[in-house]
């Protein structure tokens, strides 16, 4: 088994690295917007020594509200928990500093997509619920309809 820690980092451009290798889920826009994402959220990865597996960005929206704006990890590292073990741990941070809410923005399931099938798996797995599907999104094509997720903190 391995040592795989979760903390803070500053790894913008090896985070950028992992989104670069996944193009089914990041694409040009939205590596262009994880980029500028990377400057303004906050970011933690997980790591197995100093290397980055995969990583998560979180954005305040509120005192008392969070957003995962992006989560990513390494393809041949998929599957192992480390992704799972990303969310728990760096929403832990934040729900110690009394914030009580996560959400994030995912394609909606009204759009048939195995991979963000999983993706939205995932999240209710960790006990994330649909609060809304939003079509068009401000912002989004409308091709790509929304759907929000959101869990309390701290996640059980």
């Amino acid at each position: 088994m391995y040592n795989i820690k979760v903390e803070q980092t500053n790894q913008k451009k090896a985070a950028l690295a992992i989104a670069q290798s996944l193009p089914n889920f990041f694409s040009k826009s939205g590596l262009m917007t994880l980029e500028k994402d990377l400057a303004e959220h906050e970011l933690y990865g997980a790591f197995i020594d100093n290397d980055l597996l995969g990583f998560i960005t979180l954005r305040k929206t509120d005192l008392a509200a969070l957003e995962i704006s992006w989560l990513a990890v390494l393809s041949n590292w998929q599957g192992q928990g480390i992704g799972s073990k990303l969310v728990k741990e760096s929403l832990m941070a934040f729900a110690t500093q009394g914030y009580k809410i996560c959400y994030v923005k995912t394609l909606a399931e009204t759009v048939v997509d195995p991979g963000y099938d999983k993706t939205r798996s995932f999240y209710k797995k960790l006990g994330f619920y649909t609060l809304e599907i939003i079509s068009p999104y401000p912002g989004w094509t409308k091709d790509n309809p929304c759907q929000i997720l959101a869990a309390a903190l701290p996640l059980k």
